[in-house]
C-alpha cells in the first residue's frame, strides 16, 4: 500500500477544481473528501445549502440517496448474525403475507436475492415514492398492482423496491420501526447522525441542519421524492458520518457493527452470474468493479452512489490503499459536476501516491472470425434503440439513430465500434472509438455489454436486451396519442407528467419524461391489457396495463397513471 504524498499544491489545485466544476455546473453546495488509513487527507466544502445563503460548512446534511443501502445491508447481516434471520431463506418466511403477480414461473426469492439485485422485483413505483402521505407499510399493497420483471436469480436488475422491503423485514424480526433500529443499532454504534426526514414537515423541522434542494437554474425547489427510506429516498447525513461509515468497510478487523468473517463476506465480490466477463456486480449491498483502471496497482474498487432528483453522492473505496473518495452536492447539476471533479482529482491522488495512471490501451488484436448468429439483432433499452446487421464477408454493422458504425471483433471477444459515414464528424467517432460491446447470454437471454473507455478508466455493464417484434393488437392501436398525469391525491408532483403511445417503424414504443431524462422504451404486447417494456436489467420487463373507462383509456407503468380522452387523435410524435 502507497500513502498519499499530498502537499499544499495538492490541496489549492483540488480546492480549486472543486470550485471550478461547481461553478460550471450551477451546484450551490458541494462537500468532497479523502481519505486513507482513517486520516482525511483533504476536505473541502464549497456553496451555500439555503436560498438565502447559509455555507455548506460540512456540518450541514445533504440526501445520500442509495448510499443508504449500505446502512439497510448492514442491518440485515447484523440481524443474520443474531440468528434472527438467515440471508439465504426465502423473503415470505418473514414478510408470509408479500404478493406479486409475474408472467413467467416463480423461483424462490432469498434475502441474498435481495441484497444482491438479482430478486426480479420492479425498481421503482413512482406513485409511491412521490406520496407525502404513503409509508413503507404501504409497499406491500403496492405491489400487488405489480408483475415481476423477470424469475428471481435470473437477471440482475437494480430494485429499489426490493431494499424497502427488507426495511419490513428488519421490522418483522426486530419489533423495532426501521428509523428506531438504525438509530440504536448504527447510529449509536458509530456515533453519526444518519437521519430519515420523509415528509416536508420533518424536513420543516430541521431546516437549520440540513440542505435544500436546487435545480439546474440555481432555484430552491421542493424533492417530491419520499417513503421506501431503506433504499434511501430520504436520508441525510454530514460528510462526518460518511467518513465514520467509510471506515467501517475498510477496517472490517475494528468496526464494531458485524464480526468480522460477515464484514468480509459483505465486502468480498461475488461470482459474476455470466462468466468471461469482468464488469459491475453487486454483492450483499456493495456494488463492485463498476470502475477499472488501466494501472493494475490501482486494484479494485467498491462502494455505491447516491441520487434523489437533486441531491447526488458518490462513495469509493480503493481497498487495496485503504482510499475513499467521497463526494456530496444538493444540486441538479451535481451528478456532471463530481463525474467531472473525480476525472480530474483521481489522476493527481494516484500521482500523489507514486502510481502513475495508464492511459487507455490501444485495442487488441482483430480475430477474423465469424460472429455470434445472435449479434444481428436490435437491441433496446430505455432511451435508445441500436440494430446490427450481418452481411456475408463483411463486417457487422450497428446503427444508432442516424449514425452507421463497423463493428470488428477483438480477441477477448469484445468488439469495437468503428466510425462510418455521418459518424466519422470529428466529435462523434472520438466518442465511439471509446465504446466496445460483447453479445452474451443469461440462460435464454440474449443481451450486449456495453464498455466506456476513458483515459484512464473502463467501465463494464451489461445494458441493452435483444428486442423482440410484437404484434400490436387493435385495442393498443386504439390507445395511441399523448396522456397527462393522473392524480389522484390532488396536484402533488409526480415523476411523470406527460407521456406518448406511438408507432415507430412497426413498433410500439412509450415515450416519457422522468428524473431529467427523456425516454423512449419498446413494448411487446401480451394480450389487450398488457405489455412488456423490453431491454435489461433496470427499467426492463415491467409490465405496461391498459385499461378504458367511459371515454377515456389509462395507461399504468412504473406505479404511476396517465391518461386521455379517446375523442384525441394519434399524431405519432410526442408532443414534449
Amino acid at each position: 500500500m502507497k500513502a498519499v504524498n499530498m502537499t499544499e499544491r495538492h490541496q489549492l489545485r483540488w480546492c480549486e477544481i472543486i470550485e471550478k466544476q461547481a461553478r460550471k455546473h450551477r451546484v450551490k453546495g458541494l462537500s468532497y473528501a479523502i481519505v486513507q488509513e482513517g486520516v482525511t487527507v483533504f476536505e473541502h466544502h464549497t456553496g451555500t445549502v439555503t436560498a438565502s445563503g447559509r455555507a455548506n460548512d460540512g456540518a450541514q446534511k445533504m440526501m445520500i440517496g442509495s448510499n443508504m443501502k449500505l446502512l439497510t445491508a448492514l442491518c440485515i447481516l447484523q440481524l443474520h448474525e443474531q440468528k434472527k434471520l438467515s440471508i439465504d431463506a426465502p423473503l415470505s418466511t418473514y414478510l408470509p403475507n408479500l404478493s406479486i403477480q409475474s408472467h413467467t414461473p416463480i423461483n424462490i426469492m432469498t434475502i441474498r436475492d435481495v441484497l444482491r439485485h438479482t430478486s426480479g422485483l420492479p425498481s421503482d413505483d413512482f406513485n409511491l415514492i412521490t406520496d407525502p402521505n404513503a409509508t413503507l407499510a404501504d409497499l406491500p399493497s403496492r405491489l400487488k398492482k405489480h408483475h415481476l420483471i423477470a424469475s428471481p436469480n435470473t437477471m440482475p436488475a437494480y430494485s429499489n423496491i426490493g431494499y424497502g422491503l427488507l426495511g419490513l423485514v428488519i421490522e418483522a424480526v426486530s419489533g423495532m420501526a426501521y428509523e428506531t433500529y438504525l438509530e440504536n443499532r448504527i447510529n449509536a454504534v458509530l456515533k453519526t447522525t444518519f437521519q430519515i426526514l420523509e415528509t416536508q414537515a420533518k424536513r420543516a423541522a430541521f431546516q437549520a441542519t440540513i440542505s435544500a434542494s436546487f435545480d439546474k437554474k440555481g432555484r430552491e425547489v421542493q424533492d417530491p421524492l419520499a417513503v421506501l427510506t431503506p433504499a434511501g429516498s430520504s436520508t441525510y447525513a454530514t460528510m462526518a458520518d460518511l467518513i465514520r461509515l467509510m471506515h467501517v468497510f475498510m477496517y472490517p478487523d475494528r468496526q464494531r457493527l458485524l464480526k468480522e468473517e460477515t464484514m468480509l463476506q459483505m465486502i468480498a465480490p461475488p461470482l459474476p452470474m455470466h462468466e468471461g466477463v469482468f464488469h459491475e456486480r453487486t454483492g450483499l449491498g456493495m456494488r463492485h468493479d463498476y470502475l477499472c483502471a488501466y494501472n493494475k496497482a490501482v486494484g479494485p474498487v467498491m462502494g455505491h452512489g447516491g441520487n434523489t432528483l437533486y441531491h447526488h453522492s458518490t462513495f469509493d473505496m480503493f481497498p487495496k490503499h485503504r482510499l475513499g473518495i467521497i463526494a456530496m452536492s444538493n444540486s441538479e447539476g451535481g451528478m456532471a459536476a463530481i463525474a467531472s471533479i473525480h476525472t480530474k482529482v483521481r489522476v493527481e491522488l494516484f500521482e500523489a501516491m507514486g502510481i502513475v495512471l495508464a492511459k487507455q490501451p490501444k485495442p487488441v488484436p482483430y480475430e477474423r472470425i465469424k460472429p455470434p448468429k445472435h449479434l444481428a439483432s436490435a437491441y433496446v433499452a430505455p432511451g435508445l434503440k441500436l440494430t446490427v446487421r450481418q452481411k456475408e464477408n463483411r463486417l457487422p454493422r450497428l446503427k444508432f439513430m442516424i449514425f452507421p458504425f463497423a463493428l470488428k471483433r477483438c480477441e477477448d471477444g469484445f468488439y469495437q465500434a468503428l466510425p462510418r459515414g455521418l459518424s466519422r464528424f470529428p466529435l462523434i467517432a472520438s466518442m465511439v472509438r471509446r465504446v466496445r460491446f460483447k453479445p452474451a447470454y443469461l440462460g435464454d437471454i440474449a443481451f450486449l455489454y456495453i464498455e466506456q473507455n476513458s483515459n484512464y478508466f473502463r467501465m463494464r455493464t451489461p445494458f441493452a436486451g435483444v428486442y423482440a417484434p410484437t404484434h400490436v393488437s387493435s385495442a393498443w392501436q386504439k390507445a395511441l396519442g399523448t396522456y397527462h398525469a393522473k392524480h389522484p391525491e390532488g396536484d402533488r408532483e409526480t415523476l411523470v407528467d406527460k407521456a406518448a403511445l406511438t408507432m415507430k417503424k412497426g413498433a410500439l414504443v412509450l415515450s416519457f419524461k422522468t428524473m431529467q431524462r427523456r425516454l423512449s422504451v419498446y413494448l411487446r404486447v401480451l394480450n389487450d391489457q398488457e405489455a412488456i417494456i423490453q431491454g435489461y436489467g433496470r427499467m426492463a420487463g415491467d409490465t405496461v396495463y391498459l385499461s378504458y373507462e367511459e371515454n377515456r383509456c389509462t395507461l399504468r407503468f412504473y406505479g404511476i397513471e396517465v391518461t386521455q380522452k379517446l375523442t384525441e387523435s394519434a399524431s405519432g410524435k410526442p408532443d414534449f
